[in-house]
């Protein structure tokens, strides 16, 4: 699956005979999305109204670009500043039978998946999992008093109303050949970037305008024992294996490479699930991964396992821009419920 991945990638960047193969049903595509979104500005199409303001995180591309600590941010901000917020996630590869479910202390990244996992035990906030991000919702904010939901990924789920829309942005893949799937990456047009509230640009360079992000590594832990540290510097002696199974993994080993001597990585499938036959030939190796695939390991019997810390950068700016918009959200949502209680 990995393999088939990086091939598409790869034909994407080099406009090959199957770009030009599949431009049909891209523009196919490019159609449905139209009419689809027509019909749910004529209400054919129900969209769900919280009572309280939805932010919406996500990508106009296929793959990582980010989101998920990009939410984690937002949380921790919003918490330390008198909010209460709730978040809803699909649960990608989630094996929950029944929905809505929210995340508890007892639940792996197989039963939920491994963001909403990861989103857990970094945040104090209530975590909802649903592939219908509008019921997620609703039974959030009948169960808990949180005053602002952060929807993880979901920018084409149109059943959710959304007050703020955040469009994260690789810096370095951009676009690709900004064609639609599957012809290119595009999940829909360029043109509805317009339809942003704010723009973030993960490792900004050139062109692409937006708040920039930067995740930078900052240390290592072992993944059995958080506080057992190792500063980045100790890589500089050592043969390092990364295995990872993240959307865009190349900008993590450009980022990791210069710590080390040597660097092997391995890579797999956005969300694979990790099991001890992945690391039958690297049992005395110097392993290294990410959060997000880390948290997929815990039950392994590994102890030659280290994950990367890495702390998220925004421009003050970013989040000056982005309480001015609740405020004004909350006084809309609040006018808007208010008119309706008197007309009952």
């Amino acid at each position: 699956m990995a393999k088939l991945a990086v091939w598409f990638r790869q034909q994407w960047k080099k406009k090959a005979v199957i770009y030009y193969s599949l431009r049909p049903i891209s523009w196919l595509f490019k159609i449905i999305i139209k009419i689809r979104c027509y019909l749910y500005r004529l209400r054919w199409f129900r969209s769900y109204q919280a009572i309280v303001p939805v932010i919406v995180v996500g990508n106009l591309t296929v793959g990582g670009t980010g989101k998920t600590p990009l939410v984690i941010a937002l949380a921790n901000y919003l918490i330390a500043h008198g909010q209460r917020p709730g978040i809803v996630s699909r649960g990608y590869g989630s094996q929950i039978k029944y929905y809505p479910h929210q995340v508890q202390t007892q639940d792996s990244s197989v039963q939920v998946g491994d963001e909403p996992c990861l989103l857990f035990k970094q945040l104090n906030c209530p975590i909802v999992i649903d592939p219908n991000r509008a019921r997620a919702t609703a039974w959030l904010l009948s169960q808990h008093d949180c005053d602002i939901i952060i929807s993880d990924d979901g920018l084409q789920h149109r059943a959710l109303m959304r007050d703020i829309e955040i469009v994260v942005i690789d810096g370095v893949e951009k676009f690709g050949n900004q064609a639609l799937l599957p012809a290119g990456p595009m999940r829909e047009p360029i043109a509805n970037l317009s339809n942003a509230d704010l723009i973030v640009v993960k490792n900004g360079q050139g062109r692409v305008q937006g708040y920039k992000m930067v995740l930078q590594p900052t240390e290592l832990y072992q993944i059995h024992d958080h506080q057992i540290k190792k500063p980045l510097t100790d890589l500089k002696d050592r043969t390092v294996h990364l295995v990872t199974g993240i959307g865009e993994p190349n900008q993590l080993i450009t980022s990791i490479a210069p710590f080390c001597k040597e660097l092997i990585p391995h890579v797999f499938a956005d969300h694979h699930l990790f099991n001890i036959k992945d690391f039958t030939d690297l049992t005395d190796a110097f392993i290294v991964m990410t959060e997000k695939d880390a948290i997929k390991c815990q039950a392994l019997p590994l102890s030659n396992i280290w994950v990367i810390k890495a702390n998220i950068q925004l421009p003050k700016s970013f989040f000056t821009s982005l309480m001015h918009l609740l405020q004004y959200t909350k006084q809309h949502t609040f006018n808007m419920v208010h008119s309706i209680a008197k007309t009952k």
